[in-house]
């Protein structure tokens, strides 16, 4: 059966900060995407071929301005917060043990109340 947990195992469950790597992650993949057109040379002519990868000296020119791009894109983006990742509440009802995703209803068809599924923690049933 479903059963409300104790103020301290709310604590030590909220007591770990959620994790910034999926943001990290895309801050370094538009990292890669921005600096895709510093190293690799695109939109060779036909009648004009010329290397794929773009000379040493020719990346030299051309990085420090996209590194000033990627940091001024990538420092608000930082601070903003930006992309809000939102976690989903699922919440249960501890009565008939129906399930579902946080919607703002938290009356039951069998009478019970919905509360969040971090908030319970659940508990075999003693013997008589």
């Amino acid at each position: 059966m479903w059963v409300k947990k104790t103020d301290k195992e709310l604590m030590i469950t909220n007591s770990g900060q959620p994790s910034g790597k999926v943001r990290l992650f895309l801050y370094l993949l538009i990292g890669v995407f921005l600096m895709i057109p510093v190293f690799f040379n695109f939109g060779r002519l036909v009648w004009r071929p010329g290397p794929f990868f773009r000379p040493m000296d020719d990346v030299m020119l051309r990085l420090p301005a996209m590194v000033f791009i990627y940091l001024f894109v990538i420092i608000p983006m930082w601070f903003l917060k930006v992309p809000i990742l939102k976690k989903k509440k699922v919440m249960i009802c501890p009565k008939c043990e129906a399930a579902k995703n946080n919607d703002e209803d938290y009356e039951c068809p069998c009478g019970g109340r919905f509360v969040e599924l971090e908030t319970m923690k659940w508990q075999e049933k003693k013997a008589p």
